[in-house]
């Protein structure tokens, strides 16, 4: 995908790259990231407005857990170039490691409008959704992910997650009502006795959970970046 947006710059713009993003951007296929940077960097000197240069390092600081350098790259990527759901997918990606999860949120979506069979924004969501117990919107989210992708090589785990999340959805409103109180203040339907929870069911549901956690472990969801 990169290197066709490549190609399709040298092809419209009619411009030589220069040496050192060439160089830079060999180098980061190959993992040699440091070394890579470090000429990409460079290579902003002479063509300061291709945003692969952006997207490649925002990437490689991400990887190297350098968030704030990352999310710099990235807002300049978006800058140059928004209609790629390449890097809003990267850059929510990079707000869910720094727990922004409503920002994360948003860039997923900002995918999903560009490109509303982008797999790995559907799987984003879902993850992300069941970090914060919106455990319905998850199941929604691994629904989408099946539907744009039938054959996904974890079809049947996310089958039975899906079945988990719809089948625990007062466990998890509870345990957000216990996380963000602020928003059920004015929710009347969210007392303490619709809510309760006794011990042995909910011990039951910490036990169906912790397996659903190890499951999840297992599915192949796309848990790394585009590069």
């Amino acid at each position: 995908m990169r290197y066709l947006a490549l190609f399709i710059m040298i092809a419209v713009y009619g411009y030589g790259l220069p040496e050192s993003f060439l160089k830079g951007e060999a180098l980061y296929s190959q993992k040699k990231y440091n070394i890579a940077a470090g000429l990409l960097q460079k290579s902003l000197e002479k063509d300061p407005l291709n945003y692969l240069t952006y997207f490649y390092l925002g990437n490689i600081k991400l990887k190297q857990k350098e968030f704030v350098k990352a999310d710099n790259y990235y807002q300049k990527a978006v800058d140059l170039k928004d209609k790629d759901p390449a890097i809003f997918y990267n850059y929510a990606f990079l707000k869910v490691k720094q727990q922004m999860y409503d920002v994360a949120e948003q860039l997923y979506r900002r995918s999903l409008q560009l490109n509303s069979n982008y797999a790995m924004s559907y799987s984003g969501l879902a993850r992300l959704y069941y970090r914060v117990y919106k455990w319905k919107k998850s199941a929604d989210n691994f629904e989408q992910l099946l539907q744009v992708k039938p054959d996904h090589p974890d079809k049947k785990n996310i089958l039975q997650w899906i079945k988990y999340l719809r089948g625990n959805l007062d466990y998890a409103r509870k345990k957000r009502k216990e996380l963000y109180p602020d928003e059920f203040k004015q929710d009347e339907e969210s007392t303490n006795a619709a809510y309760s929870i006794d011990i042995e069911d909910e011990g039951k549901t910490k036990e169906m959970e912790s397996k659903s956690e190890k499951s999840i472990e297992d599915i192949e969801l796309d848990l790394d970046i585009v590069e």
